[in-house]
């Protein structure tokens, strides 16, 4: 059975010391004692922590030098990391939820704008197996529901790297340069997040911690698998991103090429009536051809629009136009 205790620090006085009042001093041996703060201040970590004989969390300042795991004698301190939230990833962060275990008990610390756990915790004792292991059975799905949150955010990524791809194969001039940034950008920070879990769950699955047994420390060999296959794919939109770019600035090259060689052969077929006109405006007198001729002006003007149709199919045959 697990006893889920969660404390929500509004500018309101907490209610978690009465509450932890209400605990038997002999609890059941089979039951599980979930802890959950959210922006706690220091009296209320500290009646949870002297509660329950349980050493304090790490300062923000070593938190951020000394990450993920640590361990003392009688307990456990895991980091574990989230992404934000997969509805609008570009206005949330990547946090941590810091868990401090030992037996039978669990404490949780999250910041304000940390997901609800209570889903979490129904899931958790629907699993009477895995709950039986003790207080290292919040810590595996913790882990697991943070791997599930990674993700989701991989339906997002794919329907974002369809809407690049249709771009970047259309025949319009799109520039979706500015969609590939943000979504490598998205990815990069994911991948980032996602790395930190590496270290702590191989460390939960080989050390022998305490709150974690033999079979626990099995199945978290297990969900080190699943964040290798959560950061391969990771990988995989990192390279497909990067390749859509390297497609579109090729595109871009072919299409300033093509540009080129349109300008040059319109520029081409200009010259002809450019050069005629000029050579025809000297006034050299009588020594120029056809001046003289009633026919002279209609057969210049033939003569310019049949070079300029001959250039103008030879161009077309070409490609150029």
């Amino acid at each position: 059975m697990i006893q889920f205790l969660r404390c929500y620090r509004h500018d309101q006085p907490s209610e978690v010391v009465a509450r932890l009042e209400d605990l038997p001093d002999d609890p059941e041996s089979d039951r599980l004692v979930w802890v959950h703060l959210v922006d706690p201040t220091d009296d209320e970590v500290a009646a949870v922590t002297g509660r329950f004989g349980l050493p304090p969390p790490p300062t923000a300042r070593s938190h951020a030098i000394r990450p993920w795991i640590r361990r003392s004698e009688a307990s456990t301190y895991v980091a574990v990391r989230y992404p934000p939230d997969p509805e609008d990833p570009s206005t949330g962060r990547t946090a941590s939820i810091d868990a401090v275990i030992a037996e039978g008990v669990v404490m949780t610390i999250a910041s304000g704008d940390a997901p609800d756990l209570d889903e979490l915790v129904e899931d958790l004792e629907g699993q009477v197996v895995i709950v039986a292991h003790g207080a290292g059975a919040v810590v595996l799905e913790l882990f697991s529901w943070s791997i599930r949150r990674f993700r989701s955010h991989f339906d997002g990524i794919d329907d974002r790297m369809g809407t690049i791809e249709r771009a970047l194969f259309s025949d319009g001039r799109t520039d979706p340069t500015r969609e590939i940034y943000n979504r490598a950008r998205e990815v990069v920070e994911l991948r980032r997040a996602a790395n930190t879990l590496e270290y702590p769950l191989d460390q939960l699955s080989r050390d022998e911690l305490p709150g974690f047994d033999q079979q626990l420390r099995a199945w978290f060999v297990d969900v080190g698998h699943g964040v290798e296959r959560l950061v391969g794919q990771l990988d995989a939109y990192s390279d497909a991103l990067l390749n859509a770019l390297q497609a579109y600035l090729s595109k871009v090259a072919m299409r300033q090429n093509d540009d080129m060689r349109k300008i040059s052969a319109w520029v081409a077929i200009a010259a002809v009536p450019t050069a005629i006109a000029g050579i025809y405006g000297m006034n050299f007198g009588r020594n120029m051809p056809l001046l003289d001729s009633e026919w002279g002006f209609p057969t210049v003007m033939a003569l310019m629009v049949g070079a300029c149709a001959y250039l103008y199919v030879r161009f077309r045959k070409a490609g150029w136009l």
